[in-house]
């Protein structure tokens, strides 16, 4: 029965129109940032489970040594937000039923850490 409830409140609060909804600004606003920043290879993902490759390509990925995605993720945190590496991809988890405010939070600390890191490389 708490399952129900569960699926109930989902459905009730829109919960998975707005992942679709936000997943889908998510997502656009990071390949406009991908197309403006050299440390972005690649965007991908579905809905609001995104990784950001870092590197240029396959051919010029980082060395393991500069851990740069740990290095993001640990500047992110300046900006209020946590994110995880899976070595140089950054990914990205946020709650179903995030808002375009914390989406704006989000893709703004985003930035901003891979911009710190990138001069610092």
């Amino acid at each position: 029965t708490q399952g129900l409830a569960t699926l109930e409140v989902i459905d009730a609060d829109g919960i998975q129109e707005n992942a679709r909804t936000v997943g889908g600004h998510l997502r656009n606003r990071l390949l406009e940032l991908q197309e403006k920043h050299k440390l972005i290879g690649e965007v991908r993902g579905m809905g609001l489970m995104i990784g950001i490759e870092l590197g240029a390509t396959a051919d010029t990925a980082f060395p393991d040594t500069l851990g740069v995605g740990r290095r993001v993720c640990q500047r992110v945190r300046d900006h209020g937000v946590i994110l995880r590496p899976l070595g140089d991809v950054i990914v990205l988890m946020p709650p179903l039923s995030m808002s375009a405010s914390e989406l704006a939070q989000l893709v703004a600390a985003t930035r901003q850490a891979v911009d710190d890191v990138c001069t610092q490389l």
